[in-house]
């Protein structure tokens, strides 16, 4: 049995969907200290084989398996994805600059937890926004 290749558009739909499960189960783990230690053993399970899953989604739609070549159109989207995170994050650190000094925002200082959050929200945003420039177009 010879399994089917994903077109690009199906790669980073499931990626959208795997970061999606971390970027929410991330959120909830930094607003509630240990959620899931709290919760019965028939409702771990079924948890922990989601982020198991979205885990193999992820690192799948990473490394490429199954997937496709991109096409012009699609490398000059995700060109476009690229930029317009470089320019989003570029407003945010002059937000930073010029208003971080009144508020006390000397040091820039993150843990562990929000780190995978803001890795897991960029990678999303990423994808999506490949996905939005496929869908749309110019």
């Amino acid at each position: 049995m010879k399994l089917p290749r994903f077109t690009l558009t199906q790669n980073k739909v499931i990626s959208v969907c795997g970061w999606s499960v971390v970027v929410v189960l991330q959120a909830i783990a930094l607003r509630i200290p240990a959620p899931v230690a709290r919760l019965p053993l028939a409702a771990q399970i079924p948890l922990i084989l989601l982020i198991l899953l979205s885990g193999i989604a992820v690192v799948g739609t990473a490394l490429g398996i199954r997937t496709e070549k991109p096409d012009e159109r699609a490398v000059y989207n995700q060109y476009r994805a690229n930029s317009t995170l470089f320019t989003l994050i570029f407003f945010l650190f002059g937000i930073y600059l010029l208003f971080g000094d009144g508020r006390g925002w000397e040091t820039l200082c993150f843990t562990r937890g929000q780190i995978i959050f803001l890795f897991g929200l960029l990678c999303l945003l990423q994808d999506g926004l490949f996905l939005l420039y496929e869908r749309l177009g110019h």
